[in-house]
C-alpha cells in the first residue's frame, strides 16, 4: 500500500505584472537647447511603457490604461516647447502618472530623436529614457 497524502492548493489574489505600452509614437515638438532646432522642430519617436500589478482580467477598461490616452499625453506634451528631452519625457512621465491613479508600479519613457545637428552623427537615434518606480511597491 502506498501512502495516501492530501495535497490542497489555494490560490488567493494571484498578482500579475501587466505592461500596456506605446511604441514609437512619432510626433513633431519644438524642442531643442539651440534656437535654431527649436524654431524649426524636429521628429522624435517616444515609447511610454506602464507596468501595473493585474490581479484578474475581468475585461474592463477601468482596470487598466487606454492606449489612446498615452498617446493624447505625448502629443499634448510634445507640443509643449522646452529644450531638453529630459524635461519631456518628465512632463509625460508625470501625466501617465496623474491618469493611472498611482497605481503604476513603474513607468517608462524614451524618447529619440533620429536626426541631431553633430558633425559625423550616423546613428539610428539619440536620445534618453527616464524609468520611475513607485517606491510603495
Amino acid at each position: 500500500m502506498f501512502p495516501f497524502f492530501a495535497v490542497a492548493i489555494i490560490l488567493v489574489n494571484m498578482q500579475q505584472t501587466m505592461t500596456i505600452f506605446l511604441e514609437k509614437q512619432q510626433v513633431f515638438a519644438h524642442i531643442g537647447w539651440g534656437d535654431a532646432e527649436r524654431i524649426a522642430g524636429v521628429t522624435l519617436e517616444i515609447d511610454v511603457k506602464v507596468s501595473f500589478s493585474w490581479s484578474t482580467a475581468n475585461d474592463n477598461l477601468i482596470e487598466t490604461l487606454d492606449y489612446g490616452a498615452l498617446v493624447k499625453i505625448v502629443q499634448l506634451q510634445s507640443a509643449v516647447e522646452c529644450k531638453l528631452l529630459e524635461t519631456l519625457a518628465e512632463r509625460i512621465q508625470k501625466s501617465v502618472l496623474d491618469i493611472s491613479g498611482h497605481y503604476a508600479q513603474e513607468i517608462v519613457v524614451k524618447i529619440c530623436k533620429p536626426k541631431i545637428p553633430v558633425d559625423g552623427y550616423n546613428a539610428k537615434c539619440a536620445g534618453i529614457e527616464l524609468v520611475w518606480f513607485n517606491p510603495h511597491e
